[in-house]
């Protein structure tokens, strides 16, 4: 396992129930499906933003880097961001930034995204929640700092 990829907004990505497209930012301490440190770290954010726009995007918070976060749920994609490195309280919660007008399905970017590993939460829909904590559904690494 490589790894974490501490102190930077690292992004990975995963599919819900019904296949609707996440991009989850870790700003260096949030959980990453351990699967995806197997191999060499992979750019998905770059991917994503290699999908065409096709939907507007909905802001649930305001915070200076909102441009990125919007750029991804303009192609479909919702965005949960790691909020922990700012709370006093660990929550181990990812929170729902943007999401788009019209969701993209992981099926329907499969010939953009062909070769990256993205997980699913078959138990969550990303449109019903506010939040995920990831490492209910799969075992996660975390940065430690000891």
């Amino acid at each position: 396992m490589i790894e974490y990829p501490s102190d930077w907004d690292w992004v990975w990505a995963a599919s819900d129930a019904g296949g609707n497209l996440a991009a989850f930012i870790t700003a260096g301490h949030g959980g990453i499906p351990k699967l995806l440190l197997e191999g060499e770290l992979v750019d998905y954010e770059g991917a994503l933003l290699r999908l065409p726009t096709t939907s507007d995007a909905c802001e649930f918070e305001k915070c200076k880097i909102m441009g990125g976060f919007v750029n991804l749920s303009r192609r479909g994609i919702f965005v949960f961001d790691w909020a922990d490195v700012h709370n006093r309280i660990e929550t181990r919660m990812y929170h729902k930034i943007t999401a788009p007008t019209r969701p993209l399905k992981l099926i329907d970017a499969l010939d953009v995204l062909s070769g990256l590993k993205i997980v699913r939460l078959n138990d969550v829909t990303f449109a019903d929640v506010d939040a995920v904590d990831v490492s209910r559904y799969l075992d996660c690494e975390f940065y430690s700092n000891n």
